[in-house]
């Protein structure tokens, strides 16, 4: 599984990643779903490190996957999002269930519970995730 080795933050509507596809300034991802964490991985098994973002408003989890320009394919064709269970402040990725695909842990702020995103990548490298509980 590629680990990244960048920085992230999230703040005032969007996702700002450092040093994962380039050096220079941060690169920006504008978001108005309040998006609360992030963490960046190669969800899909391309070699290109993806975004894997809780978003506080709407209770979702999206990923973006990595493109070969170094950026991230933000509210287009390759951006899936899941509902979870209210207001994730937390993701986590790593391989929950043997398979050599990374799935997603989320935790949510006012519930209880922890939601687990299994990867069902394909062969064409098109990413499918199956929410469990």
């Amino acid at each position: 599984m590629a680990r990244s080795r960048c920085s992230t933050a999230t703040a005032g509507g969007a996702v700002a990643v450092v040093g994962a596809w380039r050096s220079g300034p941060p690169t920006l991802y504008a978001d108005s779903s309040r998006p609360s964490c992030v963490v960046v991985a190669d969800m899909n098994g391309d070699g290109r490190l993806d975004l894997v973002v809780g978003h506080q408003s709407g209770d979702v989890v999206s990923v973006a996957l990595g493109t070969a320009e170094g950026t991230v394919r933000w509210h287009q064709p390759g951006y899936t999002e899941l509902t979870c269970h209210t207001a994730p402040v937390s993701v986590a990725v790593g391989d929950l269930d043997g398979d050599g695909r990374p799935d997603i842990v989320v935790c949510s702020q006012f519930a209880a519970l922890i939601d687990s995103m299994l990867n069902r990548t394909d062969d064409r490298g098109l990413l499918g995730l199956r929410l469990g509980h």
